[in-house]
């Protein structure tokens, strides 16, 4: 997995994001792709205006629909029980 980070920080694209509220040109989302040639299943994480994204990358030579299924089949399951998680922590303390 590789990162490209926060790119609100970044700052590339600042005054064309949704939230500052734009009349012209809105970049509402950002899109990576890239040509992968080997068997390695590749992922780029990054944030912009609000949204975590993760772009998966495969060679289809050698990797399959199944493959990836897999793969983001276990980050889905993951991301619920790190979401459960911190739902069910956060209201230990709210007490009606």
């Amino acid at each position: 997995m590789s990162s490209l980070g926060d790119m609100g920080r970044l700052g590339l694209f600042a005054k064309f994001k949704p939230s500052e509220q734009n009349k012209g040109l809105i970049v509402r989302d950002i899109v990576s792709g890239i040509r992968i040639r080997n068997s390695v299943l590749f992922n780029l994480l990054w944030e912009y205006n609000g949204a975590l994204t993760l772009h998966f990358h495969a060679a289809g030579e050698y990797n399959n629909v199944s493959d990836v299924k897999t793969v983001t089949d276990t980050l889905g399951g993951l991301f619920d029980s790190l979401l459960q998680t911190t739902k069910s922590t956060s209201s230990v303390g709210n007490r009606d």
